[in-house]
């Protein structure tokens, strides 16, 4: 049986948390922004965050800005110092915010900055979209005409079993598990004659039960 080259079958759990460690790596990025918003003097809020996440290139205009702004108003030497020490401290919180929150959009969780947001309380979220495409993550996808073959042979050999567990249960019997199985399985299946011969009305068991 062919099957359409786009079928895609979700097979369920893939085995990865990645919800919990993009909240991980959510909370990193979101006081590493913060402390460098609250350095600057700068609100947090989607635009920043979205900056930040990009790569920080307009914060980091900004903070030149402020930082030659100071060394003009300087008076003392020592104040001058003070500035540039203080400038080489938020350059280091800017490189830190960057690289926690470039990791949102890292290939690990698909995600693109404008799914990013800071709500009423500053803090920093991702919209729905986002939170689908990472539940999304969790999951384990086929989509080859291989795989997609021998999912519906499974399918379809289930169904199988299902039916002769039903028919077999009547007897008694199981179709695959116990010591009244009718098919035994392992590397390979075989059917127990045994137990296929008491699958009638009126067998042992059926009569004893009675």
């Amino acid at each position: 049986m062919k099957y359409n080259n786009y079928e895609r079958i979700c097979l369920g759990p893939n085995g990865k948390d990645v919800m919990t460690v993009f909240n991980s790596d959510l909370r990193k990025a979101n006081e590493a922004a913060e402390i460098l918003m609250n350095g600057l003097g700068i609100e947090f809020n989607t635009e920043t965050a979205h900056d930040i996440i990009s790569g920080g290139f307009l914060t980091e205009a900004r903070l030149e800005e402020m930082l030659r702004t100071a060394l003009e108003n300087a008076v003392f030497p020592f104040q001058k110092q003070e500035v540039r020490t203080y400038g080489d401290k938020m350059h280091q919180k800017l490189r830190d915010a960057v690289k926690f929150n470039k990791r949102l959009i890292g290939p690990d969780y698909g995600l693109s900055s404008m799914m990013f947001y800071v709500d009423s309380d500053g803090a920093l979220k991702v919209c729905d979209e986002g939170i689908s495409i990472l539940k999304d993550a969790e999951l384990l996808y086929i989509d080859k005409p291989e795989q997609i073959e021998i999912y519906h042979d499974c399918v379809a050999i289930i169904k199988a079993i299902q039916c002769l567990e039903e028919k077999a249960s009547k007897f008694g019997m199981s179709a695959t598990s116990g010591g009244r199985a009718v098919l035994s399985l392992g590397g390979e299946i075989h059917i127990n004659p045994g137990n296929i011969a008491d699958c009638y009305t009126g067998n042992y068991l059926q009569r004893t039960k009675a």
